[in-house]
């Protein structure tokens, strides 16, 4: 890929340190990418509760790539991640959080660039990035990893309007069918494990192509890392 890179954005609640599920995700994808083809910025924030990665993995892992750490925007609200309505109600109120935040305000406020595409793995911080990005993508990281109760209820929510407005497509994991099912009314969707080779058409030519998604419909996108 040659000419202008591509400027994403991809966005952690928490340290990359921490080593987590997430964080071997983000980690995985920042060693693969093409850094020719993309300006990458990893956020990630000050939560870590335990430390699985060193500062030497890290730093090797994220040559070339730009960091910006702010502080967490859920680090007064943990307690209530405990239960499904407080969790509801808190992803609700987290746009106004982040809106009225002196913290997470001033320090994300120094970024002046634009982005092409931003991925939330914290769909709730989208407010950070209002009007900042072409495109904002949506995950399952946390809030539809499956099929239970409280995804649905919150599926429900979401394709009626009362959440994630802002976010036009949706990156669900396989296997969460009625998610899906209640999400696809309002949102673009696609359906994709972790990084593995396909085959696509880039430029009219085929070839094996790591990717991150693609989006569907007219937001048809393919991010290659090799």
């Amino acid at each position: 890929m040659e000419g202008k890179k591509i400027k994403l954005a991809i966005v952690i609640p928490s340290s990359i340190e921490m080593g987590g599920g997430v964080e071997r995700w983000v980690v995985n994808i920042l060693g693969a990418i093409n850094k020719n083809a993309f300006d990458v910025t990893l956020y990630d924030t000050d939560f870590l509760d335990m430390k699985r990665f060193d500062d030497e993995f890290i730093n090797k892992k994220l040559q070339g790539i730009r960091r910006i750490k702010f502080r967490s925007p859920d680090s007064n609200f943990r307690f209530m991640r405990q239960t499904v309505l407080f969790s509801i109600v808190l992803d609700f109120l987290m746009p106004l959080i982040l809106a009225i935040s002196r913290t997470s305000r001033r320090e994300l406020n120094t970024v002046r660039d634009q982005y092409d595409l931003v991925y939330l793995a914290r769909n709730s911080y989208w407010r950070l990035f209002d009007g900042k990005t072409g495109l904002l993508v949506g995950s399952s990281h946390a809030i539809f990893s499956s099929d239970s109760k409280k995804n649905l209820l919150f599926s429900r929510l979401v394709a009626a309007g009362f959440f994630l407005r802002k976010i036009k497509v949706l990156h669900i994991y396989q296997g969460r069918d009625r998610v899906t099912e209640i999400l696809k009314r309002t949102k673009d969707l696609f359906e994709l494990p972790n990084p593995v080779s396909i085959t696509v058409n880039i430029h009219h030519n085929q070839g094996p192509a790591k990717f991150l998604f693609v989006g569907r419909l007219e937001n048809i996108r393919v991010l290659i890392f090799c």
